[in-house]
């Protein structure tokens, strides 16, 4: 797995649409899908997904990280927020190949309750998550 010392943290304070280390690829899941090109250890940072901002329709701007994460009920990936950042960190050492995939369930526990109501529908409908 790649050590915190491998992985170019730069590059990440720069925005790119995606990481050097992440490629869109066809999926065996749904349509296409984000792939590591090297070995990545729990814990790491892979880049920014959306941000929040309440002047655009659904409140956030997705990015085109964010836009091709495909679901898994067991991911290897978890949205962490950062203010008005959502950032997708591994929930699991990931090997080179690998899809990355997140449980889009996982989005409503990141809203603070004045926003939940607003963003969770709105993630509900674009991911058709089930309301529990």
């Amino acid at each position: 797995m790649a050590s915190t010392q491998e992985v170019n943290f730069s590059a990440l304070k720069m925005y790119r649409p995606l990481p050097s280390f992440l490629e869109i690829k066809e999926s065996s899941i749904e349509g296409r899908g984000v792939f590591t090109s090297i070995d990545i250890s729990k814990g790491i940072i892979l880049g920014l997904t959306h941000v929040y901002d309440e002047e655009f329709p659904d409140s956030l701007i997705r990015t085109p990280l964010g836009g091709f994460i495909n679901h898994a009920d067991n991911p290897n990936c978890k949205l962490t927020r950062l203010g008005r950042f959502f950032l997708i960190e591994a929930s699991e050492d990931i090997k080179s190949k690998d899809e990355i995939t997140l449980k889009y369930s996982m989005t409503k526990y990141l809203f603070p309750k004045s926003e939940e109501s607003k963003i969770k529908k709105w993630f509900d409908a674009k991911y058709d998550i089930e309301n529990n």
